[in-house]
């Protein structure tokens, strides 16, 4: 399942996404607060929507925090290894959640750094389709 604009559209200016780092931990707590109790909270919904489990989640949270990491990066600061931060990313990047950009470095290798989807669009996304999928119930 994808969110519109496939794979993000255009890769965003690296100094937007910086203005959009922060806490995303915090940003996502924010986002609970507003959902109703009745309902699955954001977490359960990203698991239902993009199988996004608990370890994806923190990575993704972590790539919120730090845009266009590497895998080092990454895994210093979600204390994991590499081989790790690499499974979850594949798992946020077939989600939809992540992408990457490549660099081609002066000793002929590349080096790949990640970004994730902005929370804020996430969480429209996935408030139309519960939109979406309620009206089709009624």
């Amino acid at each position: 399942m994808e969110l519109p604009g496939g794979c993000f559209g255009p890769v965003p200016d690296r100094d937007q996404q910086e203005d959009e780092a922060g806490d995303a931990a915090l940003r996502l707590a924010e986002y609970e607060e507003v959902i109703d109790d009745s309902g699955p909270d954001l977490r359960e919904m990203l698991c239902l929507f993009f199988g996004v489990k608990g370890a994806d989640l923190e990575v993704y949270l972590a790539l919120l925090d730090i845009p266009y990491a590497t895998t080092l990066e990454l895994a210093e600061r979600a204390e994991k290894d590499q081989s790790n931060i690499n499974k979850r990313l594949s798992n946020l990047r077939d989600a939809n959640l992540a992408a990457r950009q490549s660099r081609k470095q002066e000793n002929g290798g590349y080096e790949y750094r990640y970004y994730g989807r902005p929370l804020t669009e996430t969480v429209q996304w996935l408030n139309q389709q519960v939109e979406s999928w309620s009206d089709d119930i009624h």
